[in-house]
């Protein structure tokens, strides 16, 4: 997060769902807590998804939903944070398209074991290793694009992500289970 004024930066906090909670409806509803109590627009939040599939469900979630998005399909996509903007939209986007551009907030989702790093098709030793630095470098990324409030969102059931366990251990972020 950047520098500008510590006073109104949250410390940052990973929420871990219950058991019978969508992480989608969790993801959306925690975006809608930080836009009220920070009194933010909807444009100035980025709720970030680190695979494809959680992004297409987020899609289809905030469709079903009547939930206002506009979807980042390139990096730097200032054309889509106008429209985000003039339609008081969230954003939403892969890690992949964040780099370079700022928020008041950002909400990660899908944050959690297995998932980030990746380890479903790691097999090798020099595998884990490559995707556990894929997943550092995309969580650095997603994290400084915000400038007040940062949450990670993850499931309780898959547990917590090694890229935030000494951040958990060291009290830099705050775990809510």
């Amino acid at each position: 997060m950047s520098d500008s004024s510590f006073s109104d930066v949250d410390v940052p906090k990973y929420i871990l769902t219950k058991p019978n909670e969508n992480l989608i409806d969790v993801v959306f509803s925690e975006a809608e807590t930080v836009r009220t109590s920070k009194r933010l627009m909807r444009s100035s939040i980025v709720i970030i998804f680190f695979d494809r599939l959680q992004l297409d469900e987020a899609i289809s979630f905030a469709e079903k939903n009547n939930k206002a998005f506009v979807l980042l399909t390139k990096r730097g996509d200032i054309d889509a944070l106008n429209t985000a903007q003039k339609n008081n939209a969230f954003v939403l986007a892969l890690a992949d398209y964040v780099g370079g551009l700022e928020f008041d907030a950002a909400i990660l989702g899908g944050v959690d074991s297995g998932r980030v790093p990746q380890n479903g098709f790691v097999n090798s030793v020099a595998s884990k290793q490559f995707q556990n630095y894929l997943a550092h470098n995309k969580v650095y990324v997603a994290v400084t694009r915000a400038r007040k409030v940062v949450r990670v969102i993850g499931e309780k059931s898959r547990g917590v992500s090694d890229v935030f366990a000494a951040a958990i251990e060291h009290k830099h972020i705050e775990l809510q289970e």
